[in-house]
């Protein structure tokens, strides 16, 4: 889980540094990629000479500090925008994470040659600790892979850019496809091999059949004797359960059938669907607060402040920054006692499979001491060995406290899965209004004008009707006068900025908001904050309008023309009049 985190930390922070310029062309990125090239040499260099106590658990801070830096220092990311390399699935996040894996491999190599490990043996050591700590990137890169692909097909695109329902849909689509294809990608990754026939293999499908569990393969993953472990990987019949090949070595056929039973009883008891439950409701949670907090009517209605003054961004930065920490709190937390919790049940499912507490503990307990782990030291998510071997025999020695604690666990469960529909009913119940102008968002930029026209009964005021038949409007003729889409987008943005320096700032977000609605991101990023900046200060009446909306583009370091800035200065001037949900 760690692992996960770190993962997790790696591919946000590419996200969050993902460039909003226009691409510059290729002989722009030669500079970025010296300065990577030269961050990344130097600590190549200097993590050598660094000796660091416990140096194994600061590598994951110290790959994630190198990664940001390359981020946000060096240009990396914009290099990687300029060339081009960031379109293409799959290989673009893979591209962007390089100071990530670099780091990991040559701060791992140093480790592992400090233990005295050299040659063949150090390549198969470090070969297996990256398949381990990077392993958790597969899914982030799947699911980066597989939304970089569905923007190759324009009406996807629009649909998932668009429409909030469809985009959750392709996520949830992306994971379930995920899901099945896991074992394939990793029987490639990992070099796994079939178990041959044998005895011990008959056992396992004795005990796997005793369990209802189904399996699609049994797989040995040879790490050269350096890990004991077993996993099941995938979903339905296509998961397949993986025993490395010390594991196998140390612990005798009845030992492996008592680890497999566990590993077995995680599936037959739902434990993943526990943790997901959790886990997305800790999202849903978050979600719900932050497009809460999010709302600058809300701020407004709710703060001491009136209408003309400006919204104390700190305050609301900070009391969202204090809102999402709560809730991470609250999940580390719940998280790690939960896993502890199903790690216990499916310890218990297990010697009632194998008939034997006895025979479960020592296989626990050889495992441990094959991969050298203290039997008093537990984790985040499983207690100590001796923990929980204790644990095991007060409850073999009696039933109905066995018993009492597995009905504990299933209310638990219930209760995670019901505030997990709660929250999702309620997340529904707020997107439903906002599903019309989506809708309409969507015909729109797939050009289907005359359904959105006839769609814009859906709106109850009058002034979204008619931005909704404007925008129809524009798009015919725009498209009478140019069919080419991506020529038509550009005459768009350009139109946008010429309206906007003549201080038609209404028909320029129109022009712009129709270019993007059809796909067009790139000419209007640097367009597109400007005016929404100016139609916010002037809805809402500020005092000193055009005052603000300077200060507001100097703090976001916005170059603003001389035409644009007499524009925005005009229409501040004129009477307010709220702006279209559009």
């Amino acid at each position: 889980m760690g692992n996960l985190i770190w993962a997790l930390g790696a591919v946000l922070l590419i996200h969050l540094a993902e460039p909003s310029a226009p691409p510059r062309g290729a002989r722009a990125a030669w500079e970025p990629l010296a300065f990577t090239a030269f961050v990344l040499a130097v600590a190549w260099f200097a993590v050598a000479r660094v000796r660091l106590r416990r140096a194994q658990r600061a590598l994951p801070a110290f790959g994630l500090a190198l990664h940001a830096l390359c981020l946000f220092g060096t240009g990396w990311l914009d290099a990687l925008h300029d060339l081009g390399v960031r379109d293409w699935p799959w290989l673009g996040m893979l591209v962007a994470l390089g100071p990530f894996l670099a780091s990991h491999a040559r701060a791992n190599q140093v480790l592992l040659r400090e233990e005295g490990l050299a040659g063949q043996d150090l390549a198969s050591a470090l070969r297996l600790r990256l398949e381990m700590e990077l392993f958790p990137l597969v899914p982030f890169l799947f699911l980066d892979g597989c939304i970089a692909l569905s923007a190759l097909w324009p009406p996807l695109r629009i649909a998932v850019e668009q429409v909030e329902l469809a985009l959750w849909g392709a996520v949830a689509f992306s994971v379930l496809a995920l899901l099945y294809a896991l074992p394939v990608l990793l029987r490639w990754a990992w070099r796994l091999r079939p178990l041959p026939a044998s005895p011990l293999r008959r056992l396992l499908e004795e005990v796997a059949s005793r369990m209802g569990f189904r399996f699609r393969e049994l797989y040995v993953w040879p790490t050269g004797q350096q890990m004991a472990n077993a996993a099941i990987i995938g979903a339905g019949r296509r998961r397949i359960v993986v025993f490395t090949d010390l594991l196998l070595a140390r612990l005798h056929a009845a030992e492996v059938a008592a680890v497999f039973a566990h590993e077995a009883a995680h599936a037959r008891r739902h434990h993943v669907r526990r943790y997901a439950a959790l886990g997305f409701g800790a999202l849903f949670a978050a979600w719900l607060l932050a497009d809460l907090l999010a709302q600058d009517e809300r701020w407004l209605a709710w703060g001491p402040w009136s209408a003309a003054e400006e919204i104390p961004l700190a305050l609301r930065l900070g009391v969202e920054a204090l809102v999402l920490i709560a809730i991470g709190v609250a999940w580390w937390f719940g998280f790690g006692r939960l896993s502890r919790a199903c790690e216990c049940e499916a310890d218990l499912v297990a010697m009632q499979a194998v008939g034997s507490g006895a025979l479960f503990r020592g296989a626990l307990l050889e495992v441990c001491r094959s991969m050298g782990q203290p039997l008093d030291r537990g984790g985040w998510r499983h207690d100590s060995p001796l923990q929980r071997a204790a644990f095991q025999q007060r409850l073999e020695g009696d039933p109905l406290a066995a018993q009492a604690f597995e009905r504990r666990l299933r209310r638990v469960s219930l209760a995670l899965q019901g505030t997990l529909a709660v929250l999702l009913a309620v997340k529904l119940w707020l997107y439903l209004p906002a599903l019309p102008v989506e809708w309409i968002r969507l015909e729109l930029g797939l050009g289907a004008y005359d359904r959105a026209r006839s769609h814009a009964t859906w709106f109850e005021d009058p002034r979204d009707q008619r931005e909704v038949l404007e925008l129809a409007e524009l798009g015919r003729a725009t498209r009478a006068l140019i069919p080419a889409h991506a020529a038509r987008a550009a005459h768009l943005v350009d139109r946008a900025r010429s309206e906007a320096e003549r201080g038609a700032i209404d028909v320029a977000w129109r022009c712009l908001t129709l270019a993007r609605l059809e796909g067009e991101t790139s000419g209007a990023l640097e367009l597109a904050p400007l005016l929404e900046r100016a139609q916010f200060l002037r809805d809402h009446g500020f005092r000193s309008a055009f005052s603000r909306w300077e200060r507001w583009c100097a703090e976001h370091e916005h170059r603003v023309p001389e035409a644009l800035r007499s524009g925005v200065a005009a229409y501040l001037a004129g009477p307010s009049e709220a702006s279209s949900g559009l």
